[in-house]
């Protein structure tokens, strides 16, 4: 997943629960036939600030059963979409996510938060640069990530040392990630925002 990643999926497959879409700076995708490893992803949604070379992505899972959050993010760092390094190839087989090696990037990684400070972090993030998104942008920001924290029974943001990081990890200048559990609706999100090494003038 990145800038450049994008998959354009036939309508007909796009059964992802995200809401009704306007912005066009997003890609929409579906990996029905992924491992499970006790949770699904069911879709991936891309939303795109072109002008700053910024984006937020977003991985839809759903589960099954009325496992731990521990337990929910354990499946969550041992799926095979979670090896994403986010700059362009999408997940692979490196052992990276993000800018970190994916042995640092373990559950006690993740830390409880409200959704007004989930919220204050992504509306930090959407201001970076003092370049805002447009409109349509910002109403499918609303929509398919704003939303769903406030609906959300927990939240979880990532912390990880710099020392983390693997030997191209500089290439992402800004990485903030949450994950967004909405129980009731057994619907697990991975909400990653980054943004590329910015040009020095």
């Amino acid at each position: 997943t990145g800038p450049n990643a994008a998959t354009e999926v036939p309508a007909a497959r796009a059964s992802v629960d995200f809401g009704r879409l306007v912005s066009v700076k997003m890609t929409i995708g579906i990996d029905p036939n992924g491992p499970t490893n006790g949770i699904t992803v069911v879709g991936n949604v891309t939303l795109r600030f072109r002008s700053d070379r910024r984006w937020i992505d977003v991985k839809q899972f759903t589960f099954v059963d009325d496992t731990s959050e521990v337990d929910l993010l354990a499946r969550l760092t041992a799926h095979r979409q979670f090896k994403d390094g986010y700059i362009g190839s999408g997940p692979g087989d490196a052992a990276i996510h993000g800018p970190y090696r994916l042995e640092a990037v373990t559950p006690d990684r993740y830390e409880p938060l409200d959704a007004a400070t989930a919220i204050e972090w992504l509306d930090g993030f959407c201001a970076l640069f003092d370049v805002f998104p447009p409109r349509c942008l910002a109403e499918d920001i609303d929509s398919v990530v704003r939303g769903r924290m406030r609906q959300a029974a927990t939240l979880f943001r990532l912390r990880v040392p710099d020392d983390a990081q693997h030997e191209c990890g500089w290439i992402l200048d800004e990485f903030r990630e949450l994950v967004v559990i909405r129980r009731e609706r057994r619907e697990l999100l991975l909400v990653v925002m980054t943004s590329l090494q910015r040009k020095k003038s």
